[in-house]
């Protein structure tokens, strides 16, 4: 009796690897209980299991490449992300079975899901390449939830081989909401018109899609002759003195525009041993905005509207034989801008009224830097050496590349011929703050210059 009970139990274990080999998890899959939902560059299972044998949920497809892919997700859960598209797709196949905690498998049910167009895709549809100085701009948008990178190329030389090939020029991540990236090519790849290609992929780094864009023109940005302009004085700030009996006063506006952009007419009087005049603009008191109520500001008229890509404020060098005048407080760095606004438009009109508005501004560029910053970081001294310029002699001035501060304007393509200037900021002593500070709102410049689209 005890042999046959033995028998009936490994016969019995026998039929139950049987069982397992030839059936599986014996557990009827439900198509009702499964619904997909398209996004992007994929979709969302979502699923329901009441069978408390089912342990997992898994789901195997091909992706757009042609790869196998298995997801496995909780019977704790409720949906399954199912990845690997670019391109929008339908009725993808799906193989969708239950698993037990033994991994046990039970019969797939096969269904069909949609997707939407990933990131890297529809990257494609709001995207633009337009004109910019010396290369090209790419703006584009991008949905809230992004992945992947854009590859921007263009058309030029190989350095290597010196022969026609694509140049990659910058790979970046996608981001939310889009942005707008800038390209200005270097001398040795300059082209009045470009050929830029960009090709975006995914974080498997598979290419999702290309696009070209031939004949992209690029602007040349040449130095505009500011012999025409002017400087619209409406609050009558800038100090214009020229007085014959003491040669030493020369201030007004009009050396703003007199193509000494470094100071030169200054060191040469005094090395002629004459008493030095200044040369130059300075504008006081209060004729910083941030010191009044009213918002303090000079009109740059260029006379003509152009497109303008930068305006430079030139700083007299540091003349080490000569001192500063009492207008600059004997520091003549307290009264250099360090943070400037400027704005732009077409329709300002000259008043007598400097309360009254005219003019349909908009903010186009800016400089904005710390008033305490480092003495090496601030843009009027030597950026090699981080010290003042060293001029002792004419040999020394001409030998010196001139100090300014560069404002971008930002390119839109419309023409402007009226610039406000308005200044919020000057630098602070570097040594003595407290002393030799501009509590009075002095502002000087040396020289301006604009930069703006070759005709």
């Amino acid at each position: 009796m005890k042999k046959l009970i033995i028998l009936l139990l490994v016969i019995a274990g026998f039929y139950a690897c049987d069982k397992d080999d030839a059936g599986g998890l014996n557990v009827p899959t439900n198509p009702d209980s499964i619904s997909f939902e398209p996004i992007e560059g994929g979709a969302i299972m979502r699923y329901s299991i009441s069978d408390n044998r089912v342990y997992r949920i898994k789901a195997q497809y091909s992706d757009q490449y042609g790869n196998s892919v298995v997801k496995l997700a909780s019977f704790a859960n409720d949906s399954l992300l199912l990845t690997g598209f670019n391109a929008p797709q339908e009725n993808v196949g799906v193989e969708v079975s239950y698993l037990d905690e033994n991994d046990n498998e039970s019969d797939a049910m096969s269904l069909t899901f949609n997707t939407k167009a990933s990131a890297v895709y529809s990257f494609f549809d709001g995207v633009e390449v337009d004109s910019f100085w010396d290369g090209f701009v790419v703006r584009y948008t991008a949905p809230e939830y992004v992945s992947g990178f854009a590859n921007v190329y263009f058309l030029g030389t190989n350095p290597l081989t010196n022969e026609e090939d694509s140049i990659l020029l910058e790979t970046f991540p996608i981001k939310a909401g889009g942005e707008t990236r800038f390209y200005s090519l270097d001398e040795s790849q300059k082209s009045d018109y470009n050929t830029v290609f960009i090709t975006t992929e995914d974080y498997k780094q598979e290419v999702a899609r290309t696009q070209s864009w031939e004949s992209v023109e690029a602007y040349s940005r040449i130095l505009v002759d500011n012999s025409e302009f002017s400087l619209i004085d409406p609050f009558n700030l800038s100090i214009e003195e020229k007085t014959d009996n003491n040669p030493a006063v020369r201030w007004g506006k009009e050396y703003l525009f007199d193509g000494d952009i470094k100071g030169n007419q200054r060191l040469q009087n005094f090395v002629l041993g004459n008493v030095p005049p200044q040369y130059t603009f300075i504008a006081g008191p209060r004729a910083m905005q941030n010191l009044d109520d009213d918002q303090m500001y000079f009109v740059l008229d260029i006379n003509e509207a152009n497109v303008v890509g930068e305006i430079r404020l030139y700083s007299m060098l540091d003349h080490s034989r000569m001192a500063s005048p009492s207008l600059y407080n004997y520091k003549y760095h307290t009264r250099t801008p360090c943070k400037v606004t400027i704005y732009a438009c077409n329709d300002y009109i000259e008043t007598n009224d400097p309360k009254v508005e005219s003019g349909s501004w908009k903010e186009v560029g800016s400089f904005d830097r710390d008033p305490n910053e480092a003495q090496a970081d601030r843009w009027y001294i030597v950026q090699e050496t981080g010290y003042y310029y060293d001029i002792q002699s004419i040999a020394d001035m001409n030998a010196a590349d001139p100090a300014y501060m560069s404002i971008p304007i930002e390119f839109d393509g419309n023409t402007y011929r009226y610039f406000k200037i308005a200044v919020e900021d000057t630098y602070n002593d570097e040594w003595s703050p407290d002393y030799y500070n501009n509590n009075d709102g002095y502002v000087s410049f040396h020289e301006i210059e604009v930069y703006a689209k070759k005709n």
